[in-house]
């Protein structure tokens, strides 16, 4: 066997790479460098690899080596002591790297398990398990931190399993609270028909709230022709009520009941006639009267309609389901008290019609229960005469015999006024007696509306006379009376004669 140099024999080194590829060439261009330096790429025994842990930490946070591998221009080559001092810096952060790590290893080992408690309390962990730790040790252990509830058998078993193979877990969930829950939320009931609470079509108006729109009409005929579905209510009955939430407390892993922070609040509307409950969960009608909603909000309508002038109220029937419920009379009180109404009470009609509906009777769609008085007009003036102004005779006649010359003509012209029978007779006066008198206009008579207004009426007009000079005009302006004796006689107008 030929004897072989041992000064021959390759020295032990890194395994490099064939010189047929990119980085074999570049290792065989870096290890002539170094030969001319002096220096050999022998790697030391500080910088030999640890298997996985050196495989943690590469060099891709080292600035210089990134530097080193990004593409761009071509840089001046760095002198060999430069390289040897980059090598060395790059092993010696390796090292602090790898020490601080196996450091926090055997504290974390070192370290006592431990229950953490999330800040809400649904949720308890084990810092970790490792497999020295029993099941029976992690029982004790969430029982001495009080935790009760919820407990994870079935996840702390996992973990013991994983840790028995050399691997500690941690943060490992071992029990579990129940968060609480809505199981219904809040929501309003009506009592109310059926009917009355389906959906309104868009642009259209529901029977109740037609029914508002006859009782403030003015007409009470038209509510003959109303058909609908109603609810009679008296004070204090309840129209709608808030059904509060419900909810199902949770419980925290020590046990104790969780419930939520906070639960949408609903808010009750209320309308006309209506009032809320001082907790703010009933709506309860304040008259008698018929109940339903109005837009969506609970209203009571009176069963009052009052005439657009206010001479005249009327009870408005309607039937509903069941016996119709028959109001006190301080309701009905209450009721015209509500619309102001003070004068022209109808007491009587009102006892009728209450012994009517506690008989169960039927009454008509609408009955007066009051009712103004009519103002009167004042009459105009008028003038009366004591004598028929139409059996006179003429102004003419009168002055034609007057200017007769002698008695004897005088007496002859007179009797041939009458000789056929067809004039008129006189009307002979003596001094100081009523010829004329004049009636003045009246004011008339104040009537007055159901609300107590009254109502002024309208007066009667004057009649302007004029009187001859023969007459004699009273400073009382009433009556004429001659200031001589004599007859009467007609002028044709429309004056006194």
């Amino acid at each position: 066997m030929p004897d072989t140099d041992s000064s021959a024999a390759p020295s032990p080194g890194p395994r490099q790479p064939p010189a047929s590829t990119p980085a074999g060439e570049l290792l065989s261009g870096l290890e002539d460098l170094l030969k001319e330096e002096g220096l050999s790429l022998e790697t030391s025994e500080e910088g030999s690899p640890e298997d996985e842990l050196a495989d943690l930490f590469d060099d891709a946070g080292d600035p210089s080596t990134a530097a080193a591998q990004s593409p761009g221009p071509a840089a001046a080559a760095p002198s060999a002591r430069q390289r040897v001092d980059t090598r060395s810096a790059r092993q010696s952060r390796r090292s602090r790297d790898l020490e601080t790590f196996r450091s926090l290893e055997v504290q974390m080992r070192l370290d006592p398990m431990g229950v953490e408690v999330a800040e809400d309390r649904l949720s308890a962990s084990l810092s970790r398990v490792t497999a020295e730790d029993t099941f029976e040790e992690i029982i004790r252990l969430l029982a001495n931190a009080k935790i009760s509830s919820g407990i994870d058998h079935e996840g702390i078993r996992v973990a013991m399993a994983k840790a028995s193979r050399g691997q500690p877990v941690y943060g490992v969930t071992a029990a579990r609270g129940r968060p609480p829950r809505l199981a219904k939320p809040a929501e309003v009931e009506y009592r109310l028909p059926p009917e009355m609470l389906a959906p309104r079509k868009p642009g259209s108006a529901t029977e109740f709230e037609r029914l508002k729109l006859f009782l403030a009409g003015p007409n009470s005929e038209a509510l003959n022709s109303w058909r609908g579905p109603v609810r009679v209510v008296r004070p204090d009955e309840v129209i709608a009520e808030l059904v509060p939430a419900q909810v199902e407390p949770g419980e925290d892993v020590y046990g104790e009941p969780v419930f939520l922070a906070a639960v949408e609040k609903q808010t009750l509307t209320f309308g006309d006639n209506t009032a809320l409950s001082e907790d703010g969960t009933r709506v309860a009608a304040t008259v008698f009267g018929y109940a339903g909603l109005i837009e969506g909000t609970p209203t009571v309508l009176p069963p009052i309609w009052i005439s657009e002038d206010h001479m005249e109220a009327r009870f408005v029937y309607l039937p509903c389901e069941g016996p119709f419920p028959v109001p006190t009379p301080q309701d009905i009180e209450q009721l015209l008290q509500l619309f102001w109404v003070e004068y022209g009470v109808m007491t009587r009609q009102i006892e009728l019609i209450l012994q009517r509906l506690s008989r169960g009777q039927a009454l008509s769609t609408s009955l007066p229960i009051a009712q103004g008085a009519r103002e009167m007009a004042g009459e105009n003036a008028q003038i009366q005469y004591a004598f028929d102004t139409f059996s006179v005779l003429s102004w003419s006649q009168l002055q034609g015999l007057w200017g007769l010359p002698t008695p004897e003509a005088v007496a002859a012209g007179v009797a041939e006024l009458y000789a056929d029978g067809t004039a008129p007779r006189f009307t002979a006066f003596r001094e100081g007696a009523v010829v004329v008198e004049k009636i003045p206009a009246t004011e008339g008579i104040p009537g007055k509306d159901i609300q107590g207004e009254e109502i002024i009426p309208q007066e009667g007009q004057d009649v302007p006379w004029r009187w001859e000079t023969t007459w004699c005009w009273p400073r009382t302006g009433c009556a004429a009376r001659p200031s001589a004796s004599g007859t009467s006689a007609s002028n044709g107008t429309s004056s006194p004669p």
